[in-house]
């Protein structure tokens, strides 16, 4: 199809089917990530959480995988969503941001009822952003709440801003003193920490870090039998 040969009606309306498709699809995507998750399937393959899968598999940005797989779990808990994100009613940031509240309240022992989902979902159905924020912001402001911030200096370098609360920052200056980091680079002392728990997690660091591992033990043991030897 050519479009710059369409009229403007023409034009007008197929942006209009276009976008319709285009929500469909992503509710497909959804219900194809659904039953993977489902049957398991992504671990199977060595990716350790279904967000990996969508970031390593489906190409998806770090922000677009977490909306879908959000926006998969409102679909779960509440099926009436489902009819929204088709009409354009709901879009995938605010489900995700649903999703987030229903998730915070249950992990602060405040659980939503069913009832109470509902009108969450119904009072931010068809709001804008700011409005959805706003509201969301009055009932659960840890959702909003913005900790970390980020922008790219160059240079293979990323910036990231974060807010800590004080308990956590006397936790890291704690954390530096027993471990004698007292002269050492926070980002050091993270980056330390990230590695140890990735070797832990990954089923892929691990199986990267044991191939770096075995040529240095072949070279020790070899070091070894020469020293026998020169004995």
């Amino acid at each position: 199809m050519n479009i710059k040969s369409l009229t403007d009606e023409e034009l007008w309306s197929k942006a209009i089917i276009e976008a319709k498709l285009e929500r469909n699809s992503t509710l497909r995507v959804i219900a194809f990530v659904e039953e993977i998750n489902f049957r398991r399937l992504h671990l199977k393959r060595g990716y350790s959480s279904l967000h990996q899968y969508l970031v390593k598999v489906l190409k998806y940005s770090d922000g677009c995988a977490s909306r879908r797989i959000n926006a998969m779990k409102l679909v779960q808990e509440l099926p009436e969503t489902r009819k929204s994100i088709e009409n354009g009613s709901l879009n995938l940031t605010t489900a995700s941001q649903i999703q987030l509240v229903i998730e915070k309240k249950k992990s602060k022992n405040e659980p939503l009822a069913k009832n109470e989902k509902i009108d969450l979902f119904l009072k931010l159905e068809g709001k804008s952003s700011r409005e959805v924020e706003r509201t969301i912001a009055q009932i659960c402001p840890e959702v909003i709440k913005r900790t970390e911030s980020q922008r790219y200096v160059g240079n293979n370098k990323v910036q990231k801003t974060l807010i800590v609360s004080e308990e956590l920052h006397e936790k890291i200056e704690k954390l530096k003193s027993l471990k004698g980091h007292e002269d050492k680079d926070f980002i050091v002392i993270l980056e330390e920490l990230i590695d140890h728990e990735l070797k832990r997690i990954d089923p892929m660091t691990r199986i990267s870090h044991r191939k770096q591992a075995a040529p240095a033990q072949e070279l020790s043991k070899k070091s070894l039998s020469i020293c026998k030897r020169s004995r």
